[in-house]
This record gives C-alpha cells, structure tokens and sequence, in this order.
C-alpha cells in the first residue's frame, strides 16, 4: 500500500514540477469582472464574491443565514423590556409553541422591516406577512417568513424591529437592527437546548474556521482542491513526509460534517460562474 501511495505521490511531484516550468500563463476558472452575491438552494448560506478581469476570484465571503427565531434568541443586545417615549403599544408578542423550533419561551417582535418592506407577525399563521402604510396584511405576496425561515436578501439590505404608532406623523419607527448571519451576529455557532441554559453541542468558531476554509480557497481557486487541504490532503508535498503519510491531519476537524451546508454553497456558485467548469460538465454530458 506505501509503494503505491509513494508511486502517486512522485508523479504528482513530476507533474508539479512539469507544471512549473511555465508559470507566465494563468487560467482561472471564473467568469470575469464579477462583483456580487449569491444564496444557496437551501437559503441557508450567503456568499458574497469578486473575480478580477482574468476571472481569478479574489475576495470571498461566506455566511451562515440565521432563521428569523435565531436571529432574536441568539441576539444578546435585544431588550424584550423596552420602552419607547409616547407609544404605548406592544413591540413584542410571545408566539405558539407550535411555530417555534429552538425556544418554548421566545419573544418575537409585532413588526419588522426588511429593506423598505414591512412586516407584521400574524400569530395564526405563525408567519411574518407584509403590510400597507396601516399596518394592515397585504395577501398575494411570496415574501413571508416563517419563524423557521431564514430572511436570504442581499447583504446590503438592512433589517430591524420597527413600532406602528398610528397617531404618528411618521407611523413606523425603526427601534432596533436586527443581524440575518452568524457573522454579521458575531457569535460562535451554537444551538440551545429546549431550557434555553445549555449548549445542544459544544460551540465552535464559525468566523475563524470558515475564514480558513475562504483563504484556501482564494488560494487554489477551486472547492475540490480546497477541501482535500482541508482535508490533510496538501497539494504542497513535503518528499520528507512520505514515512507519515498513514497520519492524515485534517486541518479542521469534521469540517465535512460540520460545514457541508457552505461546501455545497461553494459548488453551487462554481455551477454558476465557473465557466471552466462548465465547459467540463458539459463535454461530459455530451459524451
């Protein structure tokens, strides 16, 4: 088995070498000048991403999306106590049971706003439904949003609690901003149990381990290859090393497992403007 590894290994060494000989050609795998962002199919992850003018990526973003439960249950700077000089109605309600998945105790907020679009939580739908300048429900609308549901706009769309002071001037006042993103929340992942007192699972540091995985990234341009670093599995080979290849180290333990949500994401956007990429599938599709 370790000749066979060593065999492998030398002509991968033998083709790096070949492959350095002429390094005046750079081919990257993305369409060019791209400056945007993209959620996943699951609306779980958000990423945001640049190519340069030779279709080189060369910034990259990743993001878990919070459902709108956890954006309220995990955000520490929300005071379920407060009071606003001259309204006296309610900022926030407590729902059903039955449309919460982390808390039996949670508090949510009457109104939200999303970009310039507001809501007002409708308790027999369990669901956050748009309204008119009256804080009436409009229906016909898709944007809605379960507590269970993550709110998967573009990073720069701001979201808030707001008040509905019918006898204002100014009817709707922002009180609070709210954060859709476990970086933009600024908190190592975690899940509650149903007492709300104790981690599901020991915490972890989404922002310094997904910040790994996103300069690898930026490094060999491609998921695959990143992965395998992450792996244990370097493309960078280390001739002295070979006796200790039975000792793979992940760089991140249970990094598949933990982030298969982001490295899902990420092949999906190489789908989208990979055109490399592209260009493989379909070749292999034709034949």
């Amino acid at each position: 088995m370790k000749k066979l590894i060593l065999l492998v290994l030398l002509t991968m060494f033998g083709s790096i070498l070949v492959g350095c000989q002429d390094d005046t050609v750079d081919e990257y795998h993305f369409k060019a000048r791209r400056n945007s962002y993209y959620i996943d199919s699951t609306r779980q992850v958000l990423i945001t991403y640049e190519t340069d003018n030779l279709g080189k990526m060369v910034d990259l973003t990743i993001n878990r999306l919070l459902t709108v439960e956890a954006m309220i249950l995990m955000n520490p700077s929300i005071d379920f106590e407060m009071t606003i000089e001259g309204f006296d109605g309610e900022i926030f309600v407590e729902p059903q049971n039955t449309c919460t998945a982390l808390s039996n105790t949670l508090m949510v907020p009457v109104n939200i706003e999303v970009g310039n679009t507001r809501y007002k939580y409708n308790e027999e739908e369990c669901q956050y439904q748009i309204v008119d300048s009256y804080n009436q429900y409009k229906s016909g609308y898709d944007e809605e949003y379960f507590l269970s549901d993550t709110i998967a706009v573009s990073p720069n769309t701001p979201i808030s609690i707001v008040i509905y002071d019918e006898d204002a001037v100014v009817r709707f006042v922002e009180v609070q901003t709210l954060f859709n993103s476990v970086k933009d929340l600024g908190l190592h992942t975690q899940r509650f149990d149903e007492e709300n007192d104790d981690f599901i699972s020991p915490p972890f540091h989404y922002y310094h381990e997904i910040k790994v995985y996103e300069e690898l990234y930026l490094r060999h341009q491609l998921n695959e290859t990143t992965i395998n670093e992450i792996s244990g599995f370097s493309t960078e080979i280390n001739l002295l090393d070979i006796g200790n290849l039975d000792d793979v180290t992940p760089l991140i333990e249970n990094f598949l497992d933990r982030y298969e949500l982001e490295i899902n994401a990420m092949n999906e956007l190489e789908g989208e403007i990979g055109e490399n990429l592209q260009q493989e599938s379909e070749v292999e599709t034709d034949d």
